[in-house]
Order: C-alpha cells, then sequence, then structure tokens
C-alpha cells in the first residue's frame, strides 16, 4: 500500500499520542511559542493552507535507531521537513508526542503550547493559547478528545445552560472539530539512506533561512549520532535558564567545535574527520561553556539582567576551549572587567572577530593573554562617567550592571547582604536588580539594589525604601552598608527619594572606580596571583 500523500490532522495526533514519528537526529529543535501554535490551529479551523511537509521512511534498516530527542526509537517514519508544524498541532490539543522525554518537552515549554477556541460570539470563534481570558474558552484538548461532549463544554465553559447562545456555540464547535481533525495536509516521501535523507534536508532548507552553522552542525550530527541531542542542546538549555541565553547560542557552540578540529576536517568538510576527533571537540567545548558559566556566576553574573556584552563572555569560552589552563587564573575576570569599562564591542564592528583571531593564532596561553592586554592597552580608559549609570529604558543599564555586578561579587568587593535575609550574600544566593521606588526613577541605577523576590516584594508592598519596609525588613548596619543606603527617616526628616538615588549614584561611582582599580593591570606579573574563586 502506497504512503498517502494527504495526512489528516486526526492521523497526526494519533501518531503523536502512539509515538509513531519521530525528527531526523540533524533536524532542528521544536522552537515555537504559544501564539505560533494557536495561529497554525486557527488557519487550520478556518480552512486556509498550510505548507505541506516532507516525511522519510529508512529502507532495510539504512539508519540507525536513534531519534532527535530519544537515544532510541521505535518509529518507523522520520520529519524531514514540518516537524515545527506536526509538533504544534498535538501540543495545542494538549499531546506529548511520543518523540518527546517527558523532561525535555518541559524545557521546551510544551505544556504552555495548548490552545482554545475562545467563544467571543457566535460569529467569531477564533482559537488562541489557553490561559484565563474575559470571554469562555473551550481547550482544544477537550474539543478534539474522542469522546468530546460538545454541549457540556460549553456550559463548563461558563456559557448559559438551555440557552440560544449555548446551542450555537455547540453547533460550531461540532463544525470547527469536524473541519480541524479532516482537515489534510500535503506530504512528501523519502525513501533513502541517512547521508541521502541529509542532503534532502539542506535542500529543503536552503532557501529557508537555515544558516550556514546549521548546515554545519547537521555533518556534525552525521559523523556523530546524538551529538546534538545529548550535548549541544541540554548546553543551550542549561544555559538559557541560568540567564546565559544570549552568550550560548547554537551559532557558538558550532563555532566553538569547529575551531578545535584539525583545519581539513572544518566546516562541510567534517565526514572527513574521524569521529574520536569530533567527539574531543564537542568534549573540549562542553567543558568551555561549562566552565566560563560556573566562574561567571562566582563572579557575579548569576542573571539575565546582569549580563550584558555577551560577545565578551563569548571570547572568554573560546579562550579556555583552546587553552582550558584559561579557567585556572584570574585573567578573564580582569580581561572581562576592562572591556566593559571600555564599552569594547560597542562601536567598533568587527573587534570581536579580531580579537577571535588573536586567541585561535596563539601558540600558548601566555602569549594570547598577552596579545589581548596589548589589544585592550590601545583603547582609551574612560573610567565610569555619571551618565553611564541612567538609563533611556528602565532597569536596562548595559555594561555598567554588569560591572557592579562583578563588584559585588568580588572577594574583596562589596559582599551585598539581602535587606531581609542577612545570610544571603550574594552571589552565592542568586539576586536581581531591584527598584527602590516604581516610576521614573527606575532610569537610575541608583535606584536599584541586589535583592532576593521577597526583598522585591517588601519593597513593593511599602511602596519603595520606606520606614514602613525597613521595619519589616529590620536590616542590619552591614547590609545597609554593603547596599549604599540610609535609614530612612519619619515626618519631616524624611529623605526625597530622588536625593536618596542621586547619593547612591555617587557611592555606587566610589565602589566601582575602587573595584575596577582593584582589577588594574590587566596582566599582573604572574598568572592567579589575584584569584581567589
Amino acid at each position: 500500500m502506497a504512503d498517502p500523500t494527504i495526512i489528516k490532522i486526526s492521523d497526526i495526533l494519533e501518531m503523536g499520542r502512539a509515538g509513531k514519528f519521530d525528527v531526523v537526529s540533524f533536524g532542528r529543535a521544536f522552537e515555537k511559542g504559544p501564539e505560533w501554535v494557536a495561529e497554525l490551529l486557527d488557519s487550520i479551523a478556518r480552512g486556509l493552507p498550510v505548507s505541506g511537509m516532507v516525511w522519510s521512511k529508512p529502507q532495510d534498516n539504512a539508519w540507525p535507531d536513534i531519534g532527535r530527542y530519544h537515544a532510541t526509537t521505535e518509529a518507523m517514519t522520520y520529519i524531514l521537513d514540518g516537524q515545527q508544524r506536526s509538533t504544534a498541532t498535538c501540543a495545542a490539543a494538549g499531546i506529548r508526542p511520543g518523540c518527546f522525554p517527558e523532561w525535555i518537552w518541559e524545557a521546551l515549554g510544551g505544556p504552555a503550547l495548548q490552545a482554545g477556541v475562545v467563544l467571543e460570539s457566535t460569529r467569531r470563534l477564533p482559537i488562541r493559547p489557553l490561559r484565563k481570558r474575559r470571554h469562555p474558552q473551550v481547550a482544544l484538548r477537550d474539543l478534539l478528545a474522542d469522546d468530546a461532549d460538545i454541549p457540556e463544554l460549553v456550559i463548563e465553559a461558563g456559557v448559559k445552560e438551555g440557552s440560544r447562545e449555548a446551542a450555537e456555540y455547540a453547533a460550531k464547535l461540532g463544525d470547527m472539530r469536524r473541519q480541524i481533525l479532516n482537515a489534510g495536509l500535503p506530504v512528501s516521501w523519502h525513501y533513502g539512506d541517512l547521508a541521502s535523507a541529509a542532503e534532502t534536508y539542506r535542500r529543503l532548507n536552503k532557501d529557508n533561512g537555515l544558516a550556514d552553522w546549521e548546515f554545519q552542525t547537521v555533518a556534525l550530527e552525521l559523523v556523530v549520532p546524538g551529538a546534538r541531542r545529548d550535548v549541544l542542546d541540554p548546553l543551550r538549555w542549561k544555559a538559557a535558564s541560568r540567564g546565559f541565553s544570549a552568550v550560548v547560542t547554537g551559532k557558538l557552540l558550532n563555532e566553538l567545535i569547529q575551531r578545535q578540529l584539525p583545519a581539513r576536517t572544518r566546516r562541510l568538510k567534517v565526514d572527513k574527520a574521524d569521529p574520536a576527533e569530533v567527539v574531543a571537540a564537542v568534549t573540549r567545548a562542553r567543558h568551555a561553556v561549562e566552565g566560563v558559566m560556573d566562574r561567571a556566576e562566582r563572579y557575579g553574573l548569576v542573571d539575565a539582567s546582569l549580563i550584558y556584552m555577551p560577545a565578551g563572555l563569548q571570547l572568554l569560552m573560546h579562550l579556555a576551549a583552546r587553552f582550558p589552563e584559561a579557567l585556572q587564573d584570574g585573567f578573564a575576570r580582569r580581561w572581562l572587567v576592562h572591556a566593559l569599562v571600555t564599552d569594547r564591542y560597542r562601536t567598533i564592528q568587527g573587534l570581536a572577530e579580531q580579537d577571535l583571531r588573536v586567541v585561535l593564532s596563539a601558540a600558548s596561553y601566555q602569549d594570547a593573554c598577552q596579545a589581548l592586554a596589548v589589544r585592550m592597552a590601545a583603547d582609551p580608559w574612560p573610567g565610569v562617567a555619571d551618565e553611564r549609570l541612567q538609563s533611556r529604558v528602565r532597569g536596562r543599564f548595559g555594561t555598567v550592571a554588569t560591572l557592579y555586578a562583578l563588584a559585588c561579587g568580588c572577594p574583596a568587593g562589596l559582599g551585598v547582604q539581602d535587606l531581609l535575609e542577612p545570610e544571603a550574600v550574594f552571589p552565592s544566593t542568586p539576586m536581581t536588580l531591584v527598584p527602590l521606588w516604581r516610576g521614573e526613577l527606575e532610569h537610575s541605577l541608583g535606584n536599584y539594589v541586589l535583592a532576593t523576590a521577597a526583598t522585591a516584594e517588601v519593597l513593593r508592598e511599602h511602596g519603595g525604601w520606606t520606614p514602613a519596609a525597613y521595619e519589616q525588613l529590620r536590616c542590619g548596619n552591614d547590609a545597609l552598608d554593603a547596599q549604599c543606603l540610609p535609614v530612612p527617616a519619619r515626618g519631616t526628616a524624611a529623605a526625597v527619594p530622588e536625593i536618596v538615588v542621586k547619593e547612591r549614584e555617587r557611592d555606587l561611582l566610589r565602589r566601582l572606580e575602587v573595584f575596577i582599580q582593584q582589577m588594574t593591570p590587566l596582566l599582573p606579573h604572574a598568572h592567579g596571583q589575584e584569584e581567589q574563586a
């Protein structure tokens, strides 16, 4: 029996639930959000055209039995093109496709992708992400279920039982259910071995926005099956959960691996590489990324709001991948501080690539540090001016926020205690920048303290740094000093918030200058003499 050229949505849901399809191991990870998923189902419900898919059936055991998200798979059908649509269709109906382990489904936000029909009026029934709304909503997981009792679903959604609207909604939902389940998507089929499937994938995506680095990652996957699933994907998810999503990108990981391979086997020539060489390059890249993230957190970069200049951290990851001893001394912190003070990569295009070439061409770690220090010395040293503590966007202060976090995280730095929990000390206890007062003062870093969520809630409840907030927080002098905060007075002696913020700006500038001096010179006579992490 020939494979179908049209596949119904009902079949996709059943195949997903039963784990009958998988995704090629070199394919992209699922990466769509709730709005995209809901719009896809809304298009299907309205009979609008949806682009087709390309599926593959391996012939004569021509493929290893591995999936995109599982080490093994029993699926006989692989998706070459259309993973986002197939997965989104299942997710909207509350189905976790069998090819996704539960923990990966959670990491990708699968449970939050459910959609529902919003009962705005009997003439308008849009499909939107499933969440609490002003209008009643019927979840697609219930509407598309085999045992769906549509009149009961309408009543449960909040429409009055026995009303004319309830009957009309039930009739229209029944039509919508049939339209969705019977809608067919065109499917083209590929038959052949894994190399042929990869070439098909490349051609399908050649004009579809797939970047060169993604094609190179496909080639890596063919040499070391499972590299994406077992190393690269978890590394990106872990980085995102720690606030480093702008730093640890797929492009960076590919570049780290490519730079560790012999020149003759890089890029699309990786098929000529010994698999052991690729495994070693992947392992080295992983250790560099994890090592720099670990150290950055010890330095004070514990939240995405404190991490700016991702190109600087990416350079340090390249340095650690080429020279693992970079994770043993304090040059990385010093270099990062100097790069932040000079705003190194903000204005001059191509400077990051030039610095990278210096790292890659160095014969030793000492040579790399020396060359980077010489290049850094050519930049003017502006210090930290008052205006850098001001932000055009509330709560976003660019590189000076990262400098502040580094100063607070330095072993000889501020030793910042939380205002509510004195035993909670930054950065061993993760904290974020929290405003003392809401409103226009949020444009100044002087209006922000490093604090836990509990402290932030107290400040919010009491309208800022007020006597009532101080009494509830019961913070000691050490915490006040570390945060550069006065004890708020009552009555006519109460300090004006603008004055408090301006005084804190001066205090923060002085403390930042002290910290920056501690990080000078960039290259001490002996590596490691200042490192205490």
